[in-house]
């Protein structure tokens, strides 16, 4: 292979926590926006998968401010570099029209477009279109549809760097997954457990949506939101975010240092809003995480799948279960 030097966010179990240094050309870095930090690169390729509100006190508090920061990151590719942006997402799909660049995604306009040909739960199959002509078939032992999204940008880069088809194949086919990213940890009482860092609305509804879609079970979100300030800025997107599960338990919101509470900012009235809709058969709210784990043994079956979601320590909850 051509064996990158890889930074990301996540441990990764083929080496470990974040990092690995390879000989080869190329460098690999998940840049992030969350502080800002991501505009001190000055990369030959950037992908841009989604433009959403998050992390806005680092951008004066405001969604223009967060966009403003995107446009500098693809700004800053080389002059002969590439720019690739998902153009699933709105935001980014309007972006994509102020640069040369390639579009992806599912979209019927995009560059490279990705179909679905299963969905299963430990597994997808995707057929990818490149300017509308058929590419090749994919397979990826990780389930959800989302995961295509970010495969295809994966399959665009690796055939930008020279990497044949079989090649990609054979990569994709061995991509094992992220620490909590979908991470099935075990069974409880028949139930599967997993494990899932989701802690923004849109990663909240995708990893409900790749239970739902590849599990025939009742799938049950277990959500410590993250922050006071990010629960306030995305309340009604969060009250939206859980319409596909079936239960859903909200725990006390976690807010690390120096972050302090915000009046009318709860998650007893996060759970409140979630009930005002159809989706969910039951919405509790557990306010203390450590009577979680208590409260699903008692009735959790071979009939679910509980999905064990957040940033913060909710991840104890699922391996209390197992």
């Amino acid at each position: 292979g051509l064996d990158p030097t890889v930074l990301i966010g996540a441990h990764f179990a083929p080496f470990g926590p974040g990092a690995k240094y390879g000989k080869g050309e190329f460098v690999v870095a998940e840049a992030d926006e969350s502080d800002g930090s991501f505009l001190r690169y000055r990369p030959e390729v950037v992908v841009v998968t989604s433009v959403e509100p998050d992390h806005l006190e680092n951008y004066n508090g405001t969604f223009d401010g967060l966009i403003a920061g995107y446009r500098r990151f693809l700004n800053n590719c080389a002059p002969n570099g590439f720019r690739l942006i998902g153009i699933d997402d709105s935001v980014a799909a309007s972006m994509s029209l102020e640069y040369d660049c390639i579009t992806y995604g599912f979209n019927s306009r995009a560059n490279w477009r990705a179909e679905v040909v299963k969905l299963h739960e430990s597994y997808v199959a995707f057929k990818v279109y490149k300017y509308n002509k058929y590419f090749a078939d994919f397979e990826l032992n990780v389930p959800g549809r989302h995961n295509i999204a970010n495969a295809l940008a994966c399959i665009i880069i690796a055939d930008y760097a020279g990497l044949s088809i079989k090649q990609i194949q054979d990569a994709l086919v061995l991509f094992i997954g992220a620490e909590r990213r979908f991470q099935i940890i075990g069974s409880s009482n028949g139930a599967i457990i997993v494990n899932d860092y989701a802690h923004h609305p849109t990663e909240v509804s995708a990893t409900i949506r790749a239970a739902k879609e590849g599990w025939n079970r009742q799938v049950v979100a277990v959500f410590q939101p993250h922050r006071y300030s990010r629960t306030e800025i995305l309340f009604e997107e969060f009250s939206k975010a859980f319409q596909e599960a079936d239960v859903v338990i909200i725990t006390d919101i976690y807010a690390p240092p120096p972050e302090k509470p915000v009046p009318q900012v709860s998650s007893s009235i996060l759970a409140d809003k979630i009930r005002t809709y159809k989706g969910p058969k039951a919405v509790y709210h557990i306010a203390k995480q450590e009577e979680v784990a208590p409260f699903l043994r008692q009735w959790i079956s071979a009939n679910d799948i509980v999905l064990v979601m957040g940033a913060g320590p909710i991840w104890r909850v699922a391996k209390e279960l197992v």
